[in-house]
């Protein structure tokens, strides 16, 4: 009597496994860069979008218009230029000019904060600290220049991104205009997250 064999062996079978652990393990390392890339790739748009309704508003409002990294209770801008990851931020009319949220004011837009492994910094001329505001000309108030970076925490320079605005209040994607695989300010110095 014959008996015919349904399924695989035990031999066969640990060379499955065997063939899929290494491509696990050989997968994973890449994968987890695309996620780092993915990322901060998502974050840089959301900032530039921000940016962008920020300027908007303030042409068609004819009005200036604050971004500033914000407290907790969303109530008022802390005014530094990191940890604008920490507690996210507000977009206001900013009636007075002053770069601070008054009563009356109107918020137009607020963000809490965001993955706790993405960093973002404002980088910028000028002594004011935290805090971006456009024109009702949609210009860069005091013809400031800045650059947000947005960095993960595994990433290695060469993937963090960021959003220049110009003193005219072009907003554009950082770029590396130096092909040294790290993309660069609107001062021309390496991005970082520091």
């Amino acid at each position: 009597m014959k008996y015919r064999t349904n399924g695989f062996t035990l031999v066969e079978t640990m060379i499955v496994l065997a063939v899929a652990a290494i491509l696990v393990a050989v997968a994973a390392p890449s994968f987890n860069q695309f996620m780092i890339n993915n990322r901060t790739q998502s974050t840089q748009s959301f900032i530039a979008a921000t940016l962008a309704q920020a300027r908007s508003e303030a042409l068609k409002q004819n009005q200036h218009i604050t971004i500033c990294n914000t407290n907790r209770a969303h109530s008022r801008c802390r005014r530094r230029n990191e940890e604008w990851d920490q507690f996210g931020w507000i977009m206001f009319v900013d009636t007075n000019a002053n770069e601070q949220l008054d009563g009356g004011e109107t918020i137009l837009a607020s963000r809490q904060s965001i993955n706790g492994a993405m960093a973002i910094r404002l980088k910028r001329t000028g002594n004011r600290v935290g805090v971006f505001r456009f024109t009702g000309a949609g210009a860069s108030a005091n013809d400031l220049t800045a650059t947000f970076v947005a960095c993960h925490n595994g990433a290695v320079a060469s993937q963090f991104r960021g959003v220049t605005i110009a003193a005219t209040g072009r907003i554009a994607a950082t770029r590396d205009i130096d092909n040294d695989d790290v993309h660069e300010d609107h001062l021309g110095n390496d991005l970082s997250c520091s």
